[in-house]
């Protein structure tokens, strides 16, 4: 009778020193120069064979990393190239590639995917740049494609219906992932609009959108993201619907800003944010306050 086949047991894992090594392997990839491997602190136990086996594995060679880091390298540029195509022009070609490799350099993504790797370009370049309006239309770029990637929650549509007046006070709304309302101080819309169409003689590198301060609404429309510039009392308004505030409340604090606003413009801005996507109702929080009711 056949004897049964001795299990092997696996030897034991050191995650601190495989970690340590994929990151001496990252930190070689993303520099100019290959970084030496630090020592390996000594431990008693069984486990010290194995720290010291992934302690004791070589760095790739030069000419091995050099060419993942080339690709890298040519990834990373790629991507962000392709989410801030106006940033690029205002910085010129040379310009844009030093603040790519900075910014990877500086501000290592923690994401698993590449989707995410320009989330902080804008407040990078913030801290980068003399001129404040280039950060501000990274900022734009970016929300931009947030919109175009996000979920939608559902169709845009117009007000929903409501029996009594109460009801409409009382309602709450949400922000739609496919919306964002940013705060500007130039308007890089108009700058970048002009670049997109390709009329670059008349929004060159070398000059500065308008500077006007104001709330610009970011929203996707099917599978185009548009732009609309908001009025100040129309933007305080949809910023606090948008926050979590009840329409009751939200109106009031409108009509107290602004004792001349009147009830056929407040309807005709809930109108057209429902159309456009930049607000929804919160199924969620009017699905409670009719079960307390």
């Amino acid at each position: 009778m056949p004897q049964p086949r001795e299990r092997r047991t696996a030897a034991p894992v050191a995650p601190a020193a495989l970690i340590a090594w994929q990151r001496r392997v990252q930190s070689s990839l993303l520099a100019t120069t290959v970084p030496e491997r630090p020592a390996e602190p000594a431990r008693d136990g069984s486990i010290v064979r194995v720290e010291a086996r992934a302690a004791a594995v070589s760095m790739p060679d030069e000419a091995g990393l050099a060419i993942y880091r080339r690709m890298i390298a040519s990834r990373f540029h790629n991507v962000l190239l392709q989410a801030y195509p106006a940033v690029r022009v205002a910085l010129g070609r040379e310009g844009f590639d030093d603040a790519v490799r900075e910014f990877v350099r500086d501000c290592p993504s923690t994401s698993f995917t590449l989707a995410h790797l320009g989330d902080g370009f804008g407040a990078f370049l913030d801290q980068r740049e003399s001129a404040a309006w280039i950060a501000e239309l990274a900022r734009l770029e970016h929300a931009r494609a947030a919109c175009l990637d996000a979920r939608p929650l559902g169709a845009p549509g117009g007000l929903p219906a409501a029996h009594e007046v109460s009801d409409w006070l009382g309602m709450g709304f949400a922000a739609p992932p496919t919306s964002r309302i940013l705060d500007l101080n130039f308007r890089v819309d108009v700058w970048r609009a002009r670049l997109v169409v390709g009329d670059r003689a008349s929004a060159p590198a070398s000059t500065r959108p308008e500077r006007a301060p104001h709330r610009l609404a970011v929203y996707r429309v099917g599978g185009d993201v548009r732009c609309r510039r908001l009025e100040s009392d129309e933007a305080d308004l949809l910023v606090a619907l948008r926050g979590g505030a009840r329409l009751g409340e939200g109106v009031a604090a409108a009509m107290a800003a602004s004792p001349t606003l009147d009830s056929m413009r407040l309807t005709d801005w809930l109108r057209e944010w429902f159309e456009l996507g930049l607000l929804a109702i919160d199924s969620a929080t009017n699905h409670d306050r009719r079960h307390v009711e």
